[in-house]
């Protein structure tokens, strides 16, 4: 073997032995990925709240978000566009912000968010569809749109959208006990886990607060609230149960 390959194959096993030190390493090689990129008018709901979450119109002045994505600041959302760098978003401002408050645990993570105009529908923009009743997602084929991050590490430009698969809570209380420490799931909680055939897709930083639907339609099934740890693939992802806050969406949005 000459001295050139020698070198060579040193250097090379050096730098493997940074990368799998590195835990920011890690963390790029275990983000969610194969994301699908959308097309105009394929999520005619979604939102982008402040730029850092994503949302769901559920009347032409609503939007329902997760509720750890308020902020102290002043807060906006621009709909019908599907990259964030399009200078053809309908932007509104936010009048008022709703929040679940309830002193039982755990926390509740969801919010409604009043428009300061309510915002045109057409093709591009409409209101997505709330459940009428619970719906058993265990094995059930679901969809979550994310304007997130994806497997570089950078927040995408484009919409996309993943396919998972609804998961029973108790068997999703099982993993959470082992990886995700301090959690604890109630009715309030839906999962999801990739499917067998995509076991590198699901949430990640930046997606909080986006839908979760019943594939190939509209109806709203659950919010993004928790990413599983570092994103990492066949560990299931954590929504609010939107069919549990029912009563309190519709209530709010009639009386307010």
């Amino acid at each position: 073997m000459s001295k050139f390959i020698l070198v060579f194959l040193i250097i090379l096993l050096y730098l493997l032995k940074i990368i799998s030190s590195n835990s920011s390493y890690k963390n790029l090689l275990t983000l969610a990925f194969n994301a699908n990129i959308a097309t105009k008018g394929q999520f005619p709901f979604m939102v982008l709240v402040n730029g850092t979450c994503g949302g769901s119109l559920v009347t032409p002045s609503y939007v329902l978000t997760a509720a750890h994505c308020l902020p102290i600041c002043k807060m906006f959302v621009k709909i019908g566009e599907i990259e964030r760098s399009s200078p053809h978003w309908i932007i509104r401002s936010v009048s008022k912000t709703l929040e679940y408050i309830d002193d039982r645990f755990p926390y509740s993570d969801i919010a409604l968010l009043k428009l300061n105009e309510s915002v045109p529908l057409s093709k591009e923009i409409n209101v997505v569809q709330l459940p009428t009743r619970i719906i058993n997602i265990d094995g059930l084929q679901l969809t979550t749109v994310r304007f997130g991050l994806t497997e570089n590490g950078q927040i995408s430009n484009e919409l996309r959208y993943v396919n998972l698969q609804g998961i029973d809570l108790k068997k999703c209380q099982l993993i959470v006990n082992k990886y995700y420490p301090y959690t604890v799931l109630s009715s309030s909680h839906l999962c999801a886990i990739p499917n067998p055939d995509n076991p590198n897709s699901g949430i990640c930083d930046g997606d909080s607060g986006g839908p979760l639907v019943i594939k190939g339609t509209n109806i709203l099934v659950g919010i993004n609230s928790i990413a599983s740890p570092n994103c990492s693939k066949y560990l299931p992802d954590i929504f609010v149960n939107v069919s549990n806050y029912l009563d309190w969406i519709q209530y709010n949005i009639k009386n307010e």
